[in-house]
């Protein structure tokens, strides 16, 4: 075991992995990992725990940081994963102390950090390194934060989780990303899937999460064209019927399909579904047109190893027991 790093500091509190420093008093802080998440006289002990090791640190919860705190933060120059969530004093200005000072950051998530807008967004293109961009709940970021988020280049995944103003139109900046591989605009209400015609460039796509969009029979034309596509969530899409799904077939490599509260779908809807041989996970659940009669059509999907139909009342304890009979390797919840 590496030795671990002992610092002095005022008062703050530890558990699990997580530093705390005592007053006047020596803590021994694990080398590599640091998580601050307990009081505003944690936050303030950290402007003196330069800890040149350092490559995860979280100060998630603690809605005192602020801009001055990140300066400190861009000290630790092997930094390279940082979630800000909760942060809500952070502004674009702290954001440009950590894009400047952390040049080797790999991850960044923020979550409810309801003044990092579009301007925000703009200084992390100074992040070469970037992998991994994850935005929770920031309500001010519009397609033009999309637009610099196109710069960083070597981003592999993008979550752009409940980003109310993000439309269609943004999609076109993410053509540039080649090396996407998982994407979610879950609960981003303006994205129908239609700007997804943009898409076909984005060849390493493996993951998107559409949950909770406004997705279109439309908009699932685009969606197939994403051959490579292993996991698509598009569970709460009111709008998409069975023709929708008849798109999807093209999705050969896809091996998790999560279709939960899609009210508007049938058994004919399964007919489709069973055409993806390579599923392993199927998510069935709260659909209420699905019934025992579509449930025969998945009988041939012997790749599967997760079936969930709970709370589709029109499916009966009956018609799974035939199921589970059928795929015998399969865990069927009901």
């Amino acid at each position: 075991m590496p030795p671990q790093k002992r610092l002095r500091g005022p008062t703050s509190h530890a558990s699990g992995d997580a530093a705390t420093i005592e007053p006047r008093d020596s803590l021994a802080v694990p080398p590599s990992k640091l998580t601050i998440n307990s009081d505003i006289a944690a936050a303030c002990a950290y402007r003196g725990a330069v800890i040149r090791r350092l490559n995860t640190l979280s100060l998630s919860g603690l809605n005192c940081i602020n801009d001055a705190v990140l300066a400190r933060v861009a000290a630790l120059p092997r930094l390279k994963t940082f979630n800000l969530s909760f942060c809500n004093l952070v502004t674009p200005t702290g954001i440009a102390h950590v894009a400047c000072g952390l040049a080797h950051l790999q991850k960044v998530t923020l979550y409810h950090c309801s003044k990092v807008a579009d301007d925000g967004l703009s200084q992390l293109c100074r992040l070469l390194t970037l992998k991994t961009l994850e935005i929770f709940y920031c309500k001010n970021i519009t397609d033009v934060g999309l637009q610099r988020i196109a710069a960083v280049k070597k981003l592999e995944t993008l979550s752009l989780v409940y980003c109310l103003q993000i439309t269609n139109a943004g999609l076109t900046f993410l053509t540039s990303l080649v090396k996407l591989r998982t994407l979610s605009f879950s609960r981003s209400g303006k994205i129908n899937g239609v700007g997804l015609v943009h898409a076909a460039e984005l060849e390493q796509l493996r993951a998107l999460d559409l949950s909770a969009c406004t997705t279109t029979n439309e908009g699932l034309v685009y969606v197939a064209a994403l051959t490579q596509l292993r996991s698509l969530d598009l569970s709460c899409s009111y709008r998409i019927t069975d023709e929708g799904l008849s798109h999807l077939t093209t999705l050969t490599q896809l091996q998790s399909l999560i279709l939960r509260m899609c009210n508007n779908l049938t058994d004919e809807g399964i007919i489709h579904i069973a055409a993806l041989k390579q599923l392993h996970q199927l998510v069935l659940t709260q659909c209420p047109q699905f019934t025992d009669a579509g449930l025969v059509h998945l009988a041939d999907m012997q790749r599967l190893e997760m079936l969930d139909l709970r709370n589709s009342p029109s499916i009966t304890a009956s018609g799974v027991s035939k199921v589970r009979v059928a795929l015998l390797h399969c865990d069927v919840k009901h």
